[in-house]
């Protein structure tokens, strides 16, 4: 004789009305949060990329965990520390420092890439855009942005660093890498 197999409802309702005699078990220790966790919520903003700016940019922020004590050991957030430390500056500043960049070389195809980036960060980003836009009549938008700020921190990392050529980091990143 075939037995009946239970539905899945069935199930859950035996599961649910079997009473243990056992006490329970004691709550699991509450987590605590990091700081990143509490910094605030986060968006993933697209930008675009040339191949070769990328590439350096991995580079820089290998180089910079060995620079400097304090650099985020997650590429994204070393990516939002440039873009909050080029928005910090008047715009007139930020033209200086991009002024002051070799030209970015375009060969070939650019790469897309999306990073999630604190809400705070992308405000001041969105702020510095408009400030420059009304301040000096640069039409910029936020890949352009991205751009200048991360060629501005390749540009520092290079100096700090003493290097002329940054060593290349390997294809993909590690995530929270050892110090």
């Amino acid at each position: 004789m075939a037995v009946k197999r239970q539905s899945i409802g069935e199930r859950n309702a035996a599961a649910v009305a079997h009473v243990s005699d056992e006490p329970a078990a004691a709550p699991a220790p509450a987590r605590t949060a990091t700081k990143a966790a509490t910094a605030g919520s986060k968006t993933r903003v697209g930008t675009y990329w040339q191949h070769g700016t990328f590439q350096e940019a991995k580079s820089a922020y290998m180089v910079d965990l060995d620079l400097s004590p304090d650099a985020p050991n997650v590429f994204a957030n070393w990516i939002g520390r440039t873009i909050e430390k080029h928005a910090r500056h008047s715009p007139e500043r930020r033209a200086k420092i991009v002024g002051a960049l070799d030209a970015e070389p375009k060969e070939g195809a650019g790469v897309s890439r999306s990073f999630e980036l604190y809400d705070a960060i992308i405000a001041q980003m969105d702020s510095a855009i408009v400030e420059d836009r009304r301040t000096l009549s640069i039409m910029e938008n936020r890949t352009g942005f991205v751009s200048a700020a991360v060629r501005a921190a390749i540009a520092d990392v290079k100096k700090r660093s003493g290097l002329h050529t940054l060593p290349p980091a390997p294809a993909r990143l590690p995530k929270n890498p050892p110090r």
